[in-house]
């Protein structure tokens, strides 16, 4: 999934798109969408070197624990 994503990532600072339109944030949405636990490591670690993008990675993921949380606990309830 990140190949050529080097490329893609100076494209866009060379045509100045909004840094919201990076690559590994939507690369950690669609991992966390389709529960793809490598997906959603390899988009954290490409974060780590821009703090805004950490902040903006960690309210996806508490966002995505707030409305998945409840249905994680209702499967474990119709489980047992």
């Amino acid at each position: 999934m990140f190949r050529g994503t080097d490329v893609a990532e100076s494209l866009s600072r060379m045509n100045a798109w909004a840094i919201e339109h990076t690559i590994a944030l939507v690369a950690l949405r669609i991992g966390l969408e389709h529960h793809e636990p490598r997906v959603i490591q390899d988009s954290l670690h490409r974060l780590e070197r821009d703090s805004t993008l950490q902040l903006r990675a960690a309210l996806l993921l508490s966002e995505y624990l707030r409305l998945n949380w409840i249905d994680s606990q209702d499967r474990e309830v119709r489980t047992t």
